[in-house]
């Protein structure tokens, strides 16, 4: 079975309706998250079919070249060896500065994210690249994973400016973004453009909190049944000792009319009980008159 990212993932992939500036984008963030870069060689190495498909397809749409996707045992490859090709990329993504910069810098320019649906195309493409997203049936839990320090904290300031913002951390020497907020990810997801999953996610949360609010009440209820049946146990006890001491036929009215009530009435509340009295006594009235049965029982 497909993993809950790789499910995601697919979706994302089916997003193709993208103008010029927005596929730019996207394939900046598939970069930055997946592909090693060199002025010799660009080579994106991926577990996830969809991210590799996603990758060809803006490089042909926006540089013309077009390359097969390789395939082992595990991993998705798609390879440019061609150094006007990868010249024009850099260039493009700016990573270099100009033609005769020697220094490949892997950063997020602004100037290719400088609109609204720009930033959601780079935060797609960075989530095919290096993203994952834990399946909210489990826990709410979504990363992306990066090996340049610089970038991480790039990509949370564009995660800031568009009111996702989220936390960071290091792991295995790799820069970790990451929120465990169901909200956070909810529009992130919106974001991306999976407002599928988003949906999804919003309803396991609301049955998830419907589940542990019946379970709060549930054990509440069930704290309150003990508290009445430790309290019957006690007040069972005492009459017990006075009838057998001094005799329930010895002690006052009010007291002996209380006791025969909880001995016919062996699992009322206090409350319920004071209803079945002739007349009526309130909660802390039957409190009141148990005290003095128990107190009687001590001095028994």
């Amino acid at each position: 079975m497909d993993s809950y990212s790789k499910q995601v993932k697919d979706r994302l992939l089916n997003i193709d309706s993208l103008g010029i500036y927005e596929a730019i984008a996207q394939l900046l963030g598939i970069t930055l998250f997946s592909a090693s870069v060199d002025f010799d060689k660009i080579k994106l190495s991926c577990e996830s079919r969809a991210t590799a498909l996603c990758f060809r397809k803006l490089l042909f749409r926006i540089l013309g070249f077009d390359t097969e996707i390789l395939r082992d045992n595990v991993y998705y490859t798609v390879l440019i060896d061609n150094v006007k090709t990868i010249k024009e990329m850099l260039i493009l993504l700016r990573l270099i500065d100009n033609e005769d910069d020697r220094l490949i810098k892997m950063r997020i320019s602004s100037s290719l994210i400088e609109t609204d649906s720009c930033k959601s195309a780079f935060l797609r493409g960075a989530f095919l690249g290096g993203g994952t997203i834990v399946d909210p049936i489990k826990n709410y839990s979504v990363e992306f994973v990066t090996h340049y320090l610089r970038l991480s904290k790039e990509f949370l300031s564009v995660l800031e400016d568009m009111g996702l913002s989220c936390s960071s951390t290091v792991r295995n020497s790799k820069y970790v973004i990451y929120s465990k907020n169901s909200e956070k990810i909810v529009d992130m997801l919106v974001a991306m453009g999976d407002e599928y999953s988003a949906e999804e996610l919003i309803k396991i949360k609301e049955e998830r909190e419907l589940r542990n609010e019946l379970n709060r009440s549930v054990n509440s209820e069930t704290a309150n049944i003990d508290k009445v049946i430790s309290a019957s146990i006690r007040h069972l006890q005492a009459i017990e000792i006075i009838e057998k001491s001094i005799g329930l036929e010895n002690i006052s009215p009010e007291l002996r009319d209380m006791a025969y009530a909880r001995l016919e009435y062996r699992d009322l509340s206090l409350e319920e009980l004071g209803r079945k009295l002739t007349p009526p006594l309130s909660k802390s009235g039957v409190n009141h008159r148990m005290r003095k049965i128990m107190k009687l029982a001590e001095e028994g």
